[in-house]
């Protein structure tokens, strides 16, 4: 309880299921399919689980046959996925109506004032609220040349967030001022670089470095 003698308690819960599949061919060939299905108990009546599936490909490219002569060249990998994934960072009723209890100040006929108790809908339903998705691609490299002394990735993504929840006016005839529905969109793109090297590597002395880049448009 707070200052004032308030009371708060707030339940949620969820539950979730997962499957996933992992085949490697020559340890060279590499594919992962996932799938996942959420609820939580936040969302609306209708709409309280989604699934959310994905995949991912990979490629030693290095270990080829054709990449024998590129004596620079110690480690190549090719990864590109895509997939669904949810987001349950909400309120935990925002989606229920919920009463609210207060008083107000009543005036009789005859001039007198009472103090009367109200319990009113202090909120508006929206049994089909439903989870916001992102829909990802990125497209990776990893590396690493000069006996391995140097080695870092490369990766390029977009993303698109849709069902974002955002609250929106109503008109006050309604009886409410606001309600929360899954109207926005959010787009990313961007680029992220990572480069690590072994400088110097002694016995009682070492030196590496790390730099990293990364530039994402929202």
């Amino acid at each position: 309880s707070d200052e004032s003698g308030t009371l708060g308690d707030e339940v949620s819960s969820g539950d979730a299921l997962m499957g996933r599949v992992f085949y490697s061919f020559k340890q060279r060939y590499m594919l992962t399919l996932t799938v996942r299905r959420d609820g939580y108990s936040a969302f609306g009546q209708m709409n309280p689980r989604a699934t959310f599936p994905s995949a991912a490909l990979g490629w030693v490219f290095s270990d080829e046959s054709f990449m024998t002569d590129v004596s620079w060249l110690n480690y190549g990998k090719l990864r590109v996925s895509y997939g669904l994934n949810g987001n349950r960072d909400i309120g935990r009723y925002i989606a229920l109506a919920d009463l609210q209890s207060g008083k107000y100040l009543h005036v009789l006929p005859n001039g007198t004032v009472s103090q009367v108790s109200q319990l009113y809908v202090n909120n508006m339903q929206n049994k089909l609220m439903k989870w916001e998705a992102t829909t990802a691609f990125n497209l990776g490299l990893d590396f690493a040349f000069a006996n391995n002394r140097i080695d870092g990735s490369i990766d390029v993504y977009r993303s698109k967030t849709t069902d974002l929840l955002v609250q929106h006016s109503l008109p006050d005839v309604t009886g409410f001022s606001s309600i929360w529905d899954n109207l926005g969109q959010v787009d990313n793109r961007g680029i992220e670089l990572n480069i690590n090297s072994k400088n110097i590597q002694r016995e009682n002395f070492n030196w590496n470095t790390a730099i990293n880049f990364s530039l994402n448009r929202n």
